[in-house]
C-alpha cells in the first residue's frame, strides 16, 4: 500500500525488511528506479521468505543495520543531494558478514509504475500479511462498522486472565 502511494504520488520512500540475521533495504524514487511491486510483483521474484520473524527471530543487529542504512538514505533525500543515493538493493547478513548490493532494474510490466494500477489504494486487494507472533490478529472488515467493545466483550469469556486495555495488543492469554 505505501508503494501504490508513493509511486502514485512520485514520492520517494525506502523499503526495509529483515528476519533472523539477515536485512535488505531499497531507496524507492518513483519514475528513476524500480518500485517494490517490480521487486516483489514480477514473475521472477520469489513469492516472500519462507522463515519469519515468528519461526526464526530477528537478531537485534541486523535491525539496527537496515535502520541505520535508511536514515543515511533518507538525510541524502532531505538534504538535496539525490546524486548521492546508489539506487540498489542492499542486502546485509549480520551473522554471515556477507553484504551484496544488487541492481535492480524497472520491470516493464509492473502493475503500480508502468501500468499505475494502484489495486492497494483502491481496496481491491489485501496485501498478504504475516505478523510476528502466533497470536497476533488481522481485521480486514470493510463490510460492516467492526465496533471493537462488542468484539472484546465476546472474546472475554474465552480469556483466562483479564484481556488488555487495549484489543490491538496480543491476545496470548486467551484460548481462543
Amino acid at each position: 500500500m505505501i508503494n501504490d502511494l508513493a509511486v502514485k504520488s512520485g514520492r520517494p520512500w525506502i523499503y526495509a525488511a529483515a528476519v533472523a540475521s539477515y536485512g535488505l533495504t531499497m531507496t524507492i524514487r518513483p519514475g528513476e528506479t524500480a518500485c517494490v511491486a517490480c521487486l516483489l510483483e514480477s514473475s521472477s521474484a520469489a513469492h516472500g521468505l519462507e522463515e519469519t520473524c515468528d519461526t526464526i527471530g530477528v537478531l537485534g543487529p541486523i535491525v539496527n543495520l537496515i535502520a541505520s542504512l535508511e536514515v543515511a538514505e533518507a538525510l541524502k533525500l532531505l538534504s538535496g543531494h539525490p546524486e548521492a543515493l546508489h539506487g540498489r538493493l542492499l542486502s546485509c547478513d549480520v551473522w554471515t558478514g556477507r553484504m551484496q548490493s544488487i541492481g535492480v532494474a524497472r520491470h516493464a510490466e509492473c502493475r503500480a509504475c508502468a501500468r499505475r494500477d494502484f489495486t492497494y489504494l483502491a481496496g481491491e486487494a489485501q496485501p498478504h500479511i504475516t505478523m510476528c507472533g502466533r497470536d497476533s490478529v488481522q481485521i480486514h472488515e470493510r463490510a460492516r462498522a467492526l465496533d471493537l467493545g462488542v468484539l472484546e466483550a465476546r472474546l472475554r469469556p474465552l480469556c483466562r486472565e483479564r484481556p488488555p486495555e487495549r484489543l490491538s495488543a496480543s491476545l496470548s492469554h486467551c484460548a481462543l
